[in-house]
C-alpha cells in the first residue's frame, strides 16, 4: 500500500475505540514518524517498521490532543537537489537532512560515480558532495518499496542519466504511468519509454525507460507533475542558453523556497510573480 493510503488509514482509525488491523502497510520512513506523532496526540497505534499495523484504541479519549513535534526532513527534496548537483557537475552542501532515510538513492549515486575520487561526506544532519570533474556512469535500477529505490525520484534520475557516459535503464512497477518523455525530449534527451504487462497480481504493469547519453539544448517546456517538473529544471540548468518552463507550480508544492535555493546553488533563474510561490488557500 502507498504511504499516502497508509496515512489515511492511520488518521481514519486514530479515534476508534475498537481494534482495527491493516496488512501490507507502507514502510516508508514517514509512516513510523507519523505513527509516533499520532500516538503523542492520544492515538493507540502499533506496528512501526512492519507491514502490519494495528489500532487497539485502549487509550483513545475523545479527540486527539495537540502537541509540538519536530518533522523529519524530506528525503525526496534532499535527493532532488543532490541529483541536480550531479547533473551539473557541481558542489553542494545539503543541511538539515536525514542521512538514514536517504540511503537508497544515496548508495546508488555513490555507486554511479565510482571510482572517480569524488567526495561524499555524510553525517546525521548533513551531506556534502563534490561532483566537479565526475565521469558519470549510466544507472540501472527497478523502483520498489522501501528499502528499494524510490519511485518518486525516478524522473529526476532520468534527467541526471541523460548526462551520463553510458546507457541507463529504469524500471518502475509502482507508478508505471508516470511518463515525462515528450517534455524531456524538448531538451534533447534521447530516450525510449514503454509500458509492459507483468504477470503479477500486485504489479500488473511496469514501465521501462531507456535513457541514452544526450547532447542537451535549451528549450521551452511545460511542467506536468511534481518530480517531472523538477527534472525539467535539472535539464534547463545543464543546457546552455535560456530555457522557459511554464506551469512551475507543480514543483513549488514539493520544494519550499525553490527559487531561492536554486539561486543559492548558482542556477541563473528568474520567475514571474506567479511562479515563485503557491497562492494561499481561500478562507472558509
Amino acid at each position: 500500500m502507498s504511504h499516502g493510503a497508509t496515512f489515511h488509514w492511520m488518521l481514519a482509525t486514530s479515534l476508534s475505540k475498537r481494534q482495527k488491523f491493516m496488512y501490507h502497510a507502507s514502510m516508508e520512513d514517514e509512516v513510523p514518524h507519523f505513527l509516533l506523532i499520532l500516538n503523542k496526540m492520544g492515538a493507540d497505534l502499533r506496528g512501526r517498521y512492519t507491514t502490519s499495523m494495528a489500532n487497539f484504541g485502549r487509550s483513545v479519549k475523545g479527540l486527539l490532543s495537540g502537541g509540538r513535534f519536530d518533522i523529519m526532513p524530506d528525503r525526496m527534496e534532499t535527493g532532488s537537489y543532490a541529483l541536480l548537483s550531479l547533473a551539473t557537475r557541481g558542489k553542494i552542501l545539503l543541511e538539515n537532512t536525514d542521512y538514514e532515510s536517504c540511503k537508497p538513492w544515496l548508495n546508488m549515486l555513490i555507486e554511479a560515480i565510482r571510482p572517480t575520487g569524488v567526495r561524499v561526506i555524510a553525517d546525521v544532519h548533513s551531506i556534502s558532495m563534490d561532483f566537479r570533474g565526475v565521469d558519470l556512469k549510466g544507472v540501472n535500477f527497478i523502483c520498489s518499496p522501501v528499502p528499494g529505490k524510490e519511485t518518486d525520484l525516478q524522473q529526476v534520475w532520468m534527467a541526471a542519466a541523460a548526462t551520463a557516459n553510458s546507457d541507463s535503464k529504469i524500471l518502475d512497477g509502482i507508478w508505471p504511468s508516470r511518463s515525462n518523455m515528450p517534455q524531456y525530449q524538448d531538451f534533447g534527451v534521447k530516450m525510449n519509454y514503454r509500458t509492459i504487462d507483468v504477470d503479477n497480481f500486485e504489479t500488473p504493469k511496469m514501465s521501462i525507460a531507456d535513457v541514452f547519453p544526450s547532447k542537451l539544448h535549451a528549450a521551452n517546456s511545460v511542467g506536468m507533475d511534481l518530480r517531472g517538473t523538477f527534472g525539467l529544471i535539472v535539464l534547463a540548468a545543464v543546457a546552455k542558453g535560456e530555457s522557459k518552463i511554464e506551469k512551475p507550480y507543480f514543483a513549488l508544492r514539493g520544494y519550499p523556497n525553490l527559487v531561492e535555493n536554486l539561486l543559492g546553488l548558482g542556477v541563473d533563474i528568474s520567475c514571474s510573480d506567479s511562479g515563485t510561490t503557491l497562492p494561499a488557500l481561500p478562507k472558509l
